[in-house]
């Protein structure tokens, strides 16, 4: 019986004798799991792109509207837009600067005395300060929207654009300015910001007094909708769910594509190699030699185009994460994976040609050219 050292010897002596067809057996496996990587990391990016760029109220921060945030049946918004409007008197409105979670970047927000007396005043998003105000300082300039003449005295930092729809084109100006522009029975969103360890208790007391100023008793459903992070990283999670099985399930059938390839390259590799084999079992190797031998070098290639297709993985993820705000990046259990699905691949595939090299009678397989 050979030593583990003398198989592995002669392993990567066929593979470099035979290098064109070695790297062939490789390709399938490494377009396989390049594939099965770069849809993990999109799987992985999506979702941390999704929590942090759209569902971003914050831990402590739910939201309160007539119409529903985020639906996939259209016929529950026709039926929201039915519902009484959510209007200030539903609503005690605290200082805009204590609830919103974006950042000033230059100024300041304003105050609540501001707001309580009607004043114009406004923060504006990047967008518009880039273009109105490209090369000043934007604070204390006047800008009109609508009928309004409104001065900027704040910034918010910049945020960027979610999935191609700009985020900072946007102005902020007190709710008493708001409604005066808007008119009074518009209907609000209302922002809720709790004590971290009062946030369902919140959201409970916020329920049960809306359904008290609504005249809703016993069983009669909400004719509000109550918005929260998790709900809207469910509803991403209930609509990406079957979008990215298909992606995984077409990347698995390119790793199991990938190991027919290689198992039928073996199995040439086999019939070329009859006289070697016969060789080896006349100078005194067993059908075991053979077995492991044949084995070794179909877990060695998948194990070399595994890494291939991690790297290549790793590159998709690297170029995503540069040249996009997308935040992708392949953690480490999933590289693992990838490791440990190319041997099982080159376990399982190479087992049958490994079988018919071991049995070859030494006698016939002299005979072979």
């Amino acid at each position: 019986m050979l030593a583990l050292r003398d198989n592995l010897v002669q392993c990567f002596s066929a593979l470099r004798t035979h290098k064109l067809r070695a790297s062939l057996t490789m390709l399938g496996l490494t377009m396989g799991v390049a594939t099965l990587i770069t849809v993990m990391t999109i799987v992985q990016g999506a979702n941390v792109y999704v929590e942090q760029k759209i569902a971003n109220l914050g831990t402590n921060v739910f939201q309160i509207a007539r119409t529903p945030f985020a639906v996939t049946d259209f016929n529950i918004i026709i039926k929201a837009l039915k519902f009484k409007k959510i209007e200030l008197e539903d609503m005690r409105a605290p200082n805009m600067a204590d609830i919103d979670t974006r950042t000033v970047e230059f100024g300041r927000y304003f105050t609540a005395a501001e707001a309580e007396h009607h004043t114009d005043v406004c923060l504006i998003g990047d967008t518009l300060a880039q273009q109105l105000f490209l090369g000043m300082d934007p604070i204390g300039k006047n800008l009109r929207v609508s009928n309004d003449e409104l001065m900027v005295i704040g910034v918010i930092e910049k945020i960027g654009s979610v999935l191609g729809q700009d985020q900072d084109n946007f102005i902020i100006v007190p709710l008493p300015v708001f409604l005066r522009m808007q008119g009074v029975h518009t209907s609000l969103t209302i922002n809720v910001r709790t004590n971290t360890g009062d946030f369902e208790k919140a959201q409970d007391q916020a329920d049960l007094v809306l359904r008290a100023r609504r005249h809703l008793s016993g069983k009669m459903e909400d004719d509000f909708f109550i918005g929260t992070k998790e709900s809207y990283m469910a509803l991403w999670r209930s609509i990406s769910s079957a979008f990215f099985g298909v992606f995984i399930l077409v990347s698995a059938i390119s790793v199991v594509i990938g190991g027919i390839v290689i198992m039928n390259v073996m199995l040439v590799s086999v019939n070329l190699r009859r006289r070697e084999i016969g060789v080896r079992r006349a100078v005194g190797a067993t059908k075991s030699d053979i077995l492991r031998q044949f084995m070794a070098e179909s877990v060695m290639q998948c194990i070399a185009g595994g890494a291939l297709g991690i790297s290549v993985g790793f590159l998709v993820a690297l170029a995503l994460r540069t040249y996009t705000p997308f935040p992708a990046a392949v953690e480490t259990w999933v590289a693992v994976l990838g490791v440990f699905l190319s041997s099982a691949v080159g376990l399982f595939f190479g087992i049958y040609p490994a079988l018919r090299a071991s049995q070859l009678d030494p006698i016939v397989a002299l005979r072979s050219d």
